[in-house]
């Protein structure tokens, strides 16, 4: 955590930059990372986060993590490592639901709830 003294660009001091960054209602990774690339004080704080809505099955998702809780036996990073191996996403997301069936079947068979 941040220890040095900050002020925003309407004259407001904090005791650190992470105060000021959580007063603004921004991530404090967020502010440095904005502001390590050169933007100003007032669009670090103020800008909004990049919208990463994501669409699967006719249905927008707010954003990746949304849409794999939202499925029965998708993993987040599972999904995001399969996809950066350059799977499509209904690759990514029919291998996982098809691999979560026969976890699922394996396991009620040992333990003889199916025959």
């Amino acid at each position: 955590m941040s220890r040095i003294p900050a002020r925003d660009h309407e004259g407001r001091d904090f005791k650190s930059l992470k105060v000021m960054a959580d007063y603004w209602g921004v991530k404090y990774s967020t502010f440095i990372q904005r502001f390590n690339k050169g933007w100003s004080i007032k669009d670090c704080l103020s800008k909004p986060n990049a919208v990463h809505n994501v669409k699967f099955n006719g249905k927008t998702y707010d954003n990746m993590k949304v849409l794999c809780n939202s499925l029965q036996g998708v993993n987040y990073y599972t999904t995001q490592n399969m996809l950066k191996r350059g799977l499509s996403l209904e690759e990514v997301i029919i291998t996982q639901q098809q691999r979560y069936k026969q976890r699922k079947a394996k396991k009620a068979l040992k333990l003889g709830l199916v025959k």
